[in-house]
């Protein structure tokens, strides 16, 4: 099948899925759920790293990518006018209420000094960009990529409003809504994997396999159910839900494991740990589950030796050398504390050091021997933020990780939420995004955790 075949059939599949989620959307729920819901298809079905070859590579646009690579003022996309819209209606509506209510919940807690860690993070990245900026050729610099990430402060600021005003809603049980996102999700995912088989000549290769999820960021999607579905077996307890709940958690896990991503590994091996940390405060079954790690660390020693020397970790072990090359021939020592911002590009060493997915084919031409990011999770702050901004990172991250520590309970749903929840505010950076699709699935992670504590007695005070 040809590409352009594929793309017609794919863009019927695409509006069909649409067509589904809406008409689900309006039957099942009320006018307070509605807004938040379709925001949430439309950037959720909608992709921002789409795993096809030639669409990726040259962000060609149809109607799976239009929502955000379809641009309607200067570098402003669909989604970016979108949000701008909702944002400023729904600042009027609530500010002509005179209050505004905050929800206080230790997870939002975490996420507000999340939000100020990376604001200091842009603060110093911005003053090294700027320093770089005025000692090096305009090439190697995109005042236009600097601030890029900075309309995650207007993405932010709706989903909060909306995780507010869903949060302030009595009437909402944990099923209802849980029930609500996994048959949202069971459309997306499901439409996604059609797609990869009308794509399959296009789609990208993991290993021996072609992709099984379309957009690369629905794997925050598919990890969710997935760490639920391992959470229950590290512990060996189930958590009780329907089967068709349990059927869509499989299933998800089965294409998040199909996958092979080695983060995915890795992110296991931490929730191995955390849920034994778990156990251990809860004193409950410690020893045996300790050996049980050490099997399975035994067991997975072949596999992670064989993935340490694929072609992606030798990619990103040549980006951090060269970034930290370039730096050392520039012999700028603001460059290494404040960083070179989010706009700031470095020298490649060899080109064939890199695999073919580790950069657009539009990037690569408009910037050629250069690299515009380090795709290593915390390492890439030592390029956008310097060694300054790495260890704040770490400093509040580890600070916030601790404070909650303490308030985990021994069960699936409260370990396998409160580790991804941590997983991601302590890798990655939660206010300043070029895809708000894995930051709005935070926040409906928020929104299903205090719910089921609120549903199992626990009760938040509101001001």
């Amino acid at each position: 099948m040809s590409l352009i075949e594929a793309g017609i059939y794919d863009s019927i599949l695409f509006i069909v899925s649409l067509f589904i989620a809406f008409i689900f959307i309006f039957k099942k729920t009320n006018a307070s759920l509605r807004w938040f819901l379709i925001m949430y298809v439309l950037l959720t079905y909608s992709s921002y790293n789409i795993m096809i070859k030639p669409i990726h590579d040259y962000n060609i646009v149809i109607p799976r990518t239009a929502f955000f690579h379809l641009k309607i003022i200067s570098i402003l996309s669909v989604a970016d006018i979108f949000m701008i819209i909702t944002f400023t209606i729904f600042s009027l509506l609530y500010l002509m209420k005179n209050k505004i209510i905050f929800y206080k919940n230790i997870l939002l807690n975490i996420i507000y000094i999340g939000m100020i860690r990376d604001l200091v993070l842009l603060l110093i990245g911005t003053i090294g960009f700027f320093i770089y900026m005025l000692n090096t050729s305009s090439d190697y610099y995109s005042i236009a990529d600097q601030f890029r990430n900075a309309r995650g402060l207007i993405y932010i600021s709706v989903f909060l409003f909306f995780t507010y005003s869903i949060l302030n809603n009595q009437k909402l049980s944990f099923m209802k809504i849980f029930y609500i996102f996994i048959f949202l999700d069971l459309i997306n995912l499901g439409s996604g994997f059609i797609a990869t088989l009308l794509y399959k000549d296009y789609v990208w290769q993991r290993y021996f396999l072609n992709v099984v999820i379309l957009d690369q960021d629905d794997t925050g999607i598919t990890m969710f159910y997935a760490t639920i579905f391992f959470t229950s077996i590290i512990i060996g307890k189930k958590m009780k839900l329907p089967f068709f709940y349990n059927i869509v958690i499989f299933m998800s896990t089965v294409l998040m494991v199909l996958t092979f991503s080695k983060g995915f590994f890795v992110y296991l091996f931490l929730l191995y740990i955390f849920s034994l940390v778990i156990i251990a405060q809860n004193k409950k079954n410690f020893i045996p589950k300790l050996f049980s790690l050490l099997l399975v660390i035994g067991l997975l020693f072949p596999a992670i030796s064989y993935f340490s020397k694929s072609s992606a970790i030798n990619t990103r072990l040549a980006q951090i050398n060269d970034y930290f090359t370039y730096i050392n021939h520039i012999d700028s020592q603001i460059s290494l504390l404040a960083g070179i911002g989010y706009g700031g590009f470095y020298k490649e060493s060899d080109p064939s050091l890199y695999d073919s997915g580790s950069m657009k084919k539009i990037d690569i031409k408009n910037h050629t021997g250069l690299r515009t990011s380090i795709q290593t999770p915390l390492v890439c702050i030592i390029k956008d933020s310097g060694m300054l901004g790495f260890f704040i990172f770490l400093i509040v991250g580890f600070f916030l990780l601790f404070k909650f520590l303490k308030t985990i309970k021994l069960g699936v749903f409260e370990i396998a939420t409160s580790f991804y929840l941590m997983f991601y505010i302590f890798f990655q950076n939660i206010l300043l995004f070029p895809e708000p699709s894995k930051i709005l699935v935070l926040f409906k992670i928020v929104i299903l955790y205090v719910l089921y504590k609120r549903d199992k007695g626990v009760r938040y005070v509101n001001n």
